[in-house]
């Protein structure tokens, strides 16, 4: 897939929810919910992922915002994609994301043998309860 980068001179801020694996919508007494679930959708979602936020930031002005966010708890897809395009990017610079909600975790520093940025657990992770829905969000300012 191809994304083109605005023509403009650039959004002062994106909310770019990505197409994922959708884990935090799985209920383990429900089926339907994680039938389609595979690690290959997984990897794939991340690649997709990771193409959006490249044309997303390229689309961001000197001092705009962008929130990322997912509806799933998989790393691959949450801290991996956004610690990759960190280490890619210096003019992206993470910011703090916090919710008051019981369910509300900051973002894991690894994952099995997967190390991620240091400024990840700046990034906040809501765990599926009965009123939520497990999802992911990080907030990434383009400095000037």
């Amino acid at each position: 897939m191809y994304l083109e980068r605005f023509s403009g001179d650039g959004f002062d801020a994106i909310l770019l929810d990505v197409p994922c694996s959708a884990e935090g919508r799985i209920r383990t007494e429900d089926e339907r919910t994680f039938g389609f679930w595979t690690e290959r959708n997984v990897w794939e979602k991340a690649a997709l992922q990771s193409q959006f936020l490249q044309a997303s930031f390229a689309s961001l002005r000197p001092g705009g915002s962008l929130v990322y966010s997912t509806c799933t708890l998989a790393p691959e897809e949450n801290e991996g994609v956004i610690s990759s395009f960190l280490s890619e990017h210096p003019s992206a610079v993470l910011e703090a994301c916090s919710l008051d909600v019981p369910e509300a975790r900051p973002g894991i520093p690894s994952f099995l043998t997967k190390k991620y940025h240091a400024d990840i657990g700046k990034t906040l992770r809501i765990l599926p309860s009965d009123r939520f829905e497990g999802f992911y969000l990080a907030k990434i300012r383009k400095s000037v």
